[in-house]
C-alpha cells in the first residue's frame, strides 16, 4: 500500500514538473525580443554620388546619372577606398584643370563615422553620421594655378574640404538600399578659406551587394 501511494505521489510530482517545464518554454518563446538587425547594414555596396546644387533646377528635374562608386560599411564607419573628388576639384579650380589635378592626386580614401538605431517597426536602420573634413594634397606643377598667393616656388597645396551631415542616413532592411546626403560647407587652401565659395550637397544612393 505504501509503495502504491509513493508511486502515485512520484508520478504526480513528475507530471507537475514536466508541465511547468513546458510552460516555462512557452513563456521564454513568447518573451524573446525581436532580433537586433542593426548589423544588417554591414557589408559592401555599389551606387552613385550626385552633386545637388544649392539652387534647384528650373524644371525641378535632375538628369545627371551621377558618379559610380563603391563603399563598405563596418560596425561604425562608411568607407570609400576611391572617393570621387573630381566634382569637388571642379568647384575649386574649374573644369580646365580638374582632370590634371585628379590624376596628380590619385585615389583618395575617405570615411564617415556613424552610430545606428533600429526604427520602431524594425524595417530600417537609422544612421547618425559624423563626417570629418576631407583632406587633399596637390603636389607638383599643378599647384601653380591653385595656390592663392601665386607663389611659383610653392611645391604643394593642402586642400581641406569641410563636410557635414544634412540628415540621418537610412538603410532599408528589405530593400537593402542605403541613402544619405552630405553637405560640402567650406574649402580651405593651405589653411585659408576659399573666397566666394558656395556650399553644395552630395547625394549618395547605394544598394548592398
Amino acid at each position: 500500500m505504501k509503495k502504491m501511494v509513493l508511486r502515485n505521489w512520484l508520478a504526480t510530482f513528475l507530471f507537475a514538473a514536466v508541465s511547468c517545464g513546458f510552460a516555462a518554454c512557452d513563456d521564454d518563446k513568447g518573451g524573446t525580443p525581436a532580433p537586433d538587425n542593426i548589423q544588417a547594414v554591414i557589408g559592401a555596396y555599389s551606387g552613385t554620388m550626385n552633386v545637388l546644387e544649392a539652387q534647384p533646377l528650373e524644371n525641378g528635374e535632375d538628369t545627371t546619372a551621377g558618379t559610380a562608386l563603391e563603399a563598405s560599411v563596418s560596425e561604425s564607419k562608411i568607407e570609400f577606398n576611391d572617393f570621387p573628388i573630381r566634382d569637388l576639384v571642379v568647384k575649386i579650380v574649374g573644369e580646365e584643370l580638374a582632370d590634371t589635378i585628379v590624376a596628380t592626386v590619385g585615389p583618395i580614401d575617405y570615411e564617415v563615422s556613424y552610430s545606428a538605431v533600429m526604427s520602431e517597426d524594425n524595417s530600417s536602420v537609422r544612421m547618425t553620421l559624423s563626417p570629418q573634413p576631407l583632406k587633399i594634397t596637390i603636389e607638383g606643377n599643378s599647384t601653380e594655378s591653385v595656390a592663392e598667393d601665386g607663389d611659383q616656388d610653392s611645391t604643394s597645396v593642402e586642400i581641406e574640404v569641410g563636410i557635414s551631415a544634412l540628415s540621418e542616413g537610412l538603410y532599408g532592411i528589405e530593400s537593402k538600399k542605403l541613402g544619405f546626403n552630405l553637405s560640402v560647407d567650406s574649402v580651405k587652401l593651405n589653411g585659408v578659406d576659399l573666397p566666394e565659395f558656395t556650399a553644395f550637397t552630395l547625394g549618395f544612393d547605394f544598394t548592398k551587394k
